[in-house]
């Protein structure tokens, strides 16, 4: 997927609401600058156009599909390696964006919740939700060249800190992901990824 089809999809979505293409070109402009911001090796348009061209994959099982594309545009809005919070911050950006753009306070609500539970990737009684944070972790489940392109890109992204570092976090990364009982929570991508996301976290783990 190009930048341009990317923006395309986004904008159509926009202009379900708010038909003045000014504003969705303004609202493009600050999506793209935060994701092409320096120091963004993985989290940047990249992602957002992997996670699109999954998500289109199952667009007929997404139940609110504008709030869902809102919150896989915005769920990494701010990235700061240094911070604690960015899903937070990324969750508050985008819903605000959705009540902006004339979504309703009730859908910008679901964009909030849906961007914060990808912190923790946890089950959600919400099926959608349950789709965005499997799709923000499939790249656990890809070969091992894309998933060994994806933890060079990560350790760029956590460059300021020394090695010895950065692999104590690293290795509780991967065990937490490894003692979940379920990666992901659909039925549908854990049957094509959980088994090859295990197999590369622990070849992974393994090589520390």
């Amino acid at each position: 997927m190009e930048t341009e089809e990317l923006k395309q999809l986004f904008q159509k979505v926009v202009r379900h609401y708010d038909n003045d293409q000014t504003y969705a070109e303004q609202q493009w402009a600050e999506i793209e600058a935060a994701y092409t911001e320096p120091g963004r090796h993985y989290h940047n348009l990249d992602h957002i156009k992997y996670m699109m061209g999954k998500a289109l994959e199952i667009r007929h099982f997404i139940k609110d599909w504008d709030a869902f594309a809102f919150s896989t545009f915005y769920h990494d809005i701010v990235y700061d390696t240094r911070r604690k919070d960015n899903e937070e911050k990324s969750a508050s950006v985008g819903a605000l964006a959705a009540v902006n753009t004339g979504l309703g306070q009730g859908r910008a609500t679901k964009v909030r919740e849906q961007i914060i539970a990808t912190k923790k990737h946890e089950w959600s009684e919400d099926e959608d939700t349950n789709y965005l944070t499997d799709i923000d972790l499939l790249i656990l489940g890809e070969s091992w060249e894309l998933y060994q392109n994806y933890t060079v890109n990560i350790r760029k992204e956590y460059s300021r800190y020394l090695d010895f570092m950065y692999n104590m976090g690293r290795k509780k990364v991967l065990k937490h992901f490894l003692k979940m009982e379920r990666i992901y929570k659909t039925d549908y991508f854990y049957e094509k990824y959980e088994a090859p996301a295990r197999q590369n976290l622990q070849r992974e783990l393994n090589n520390f």
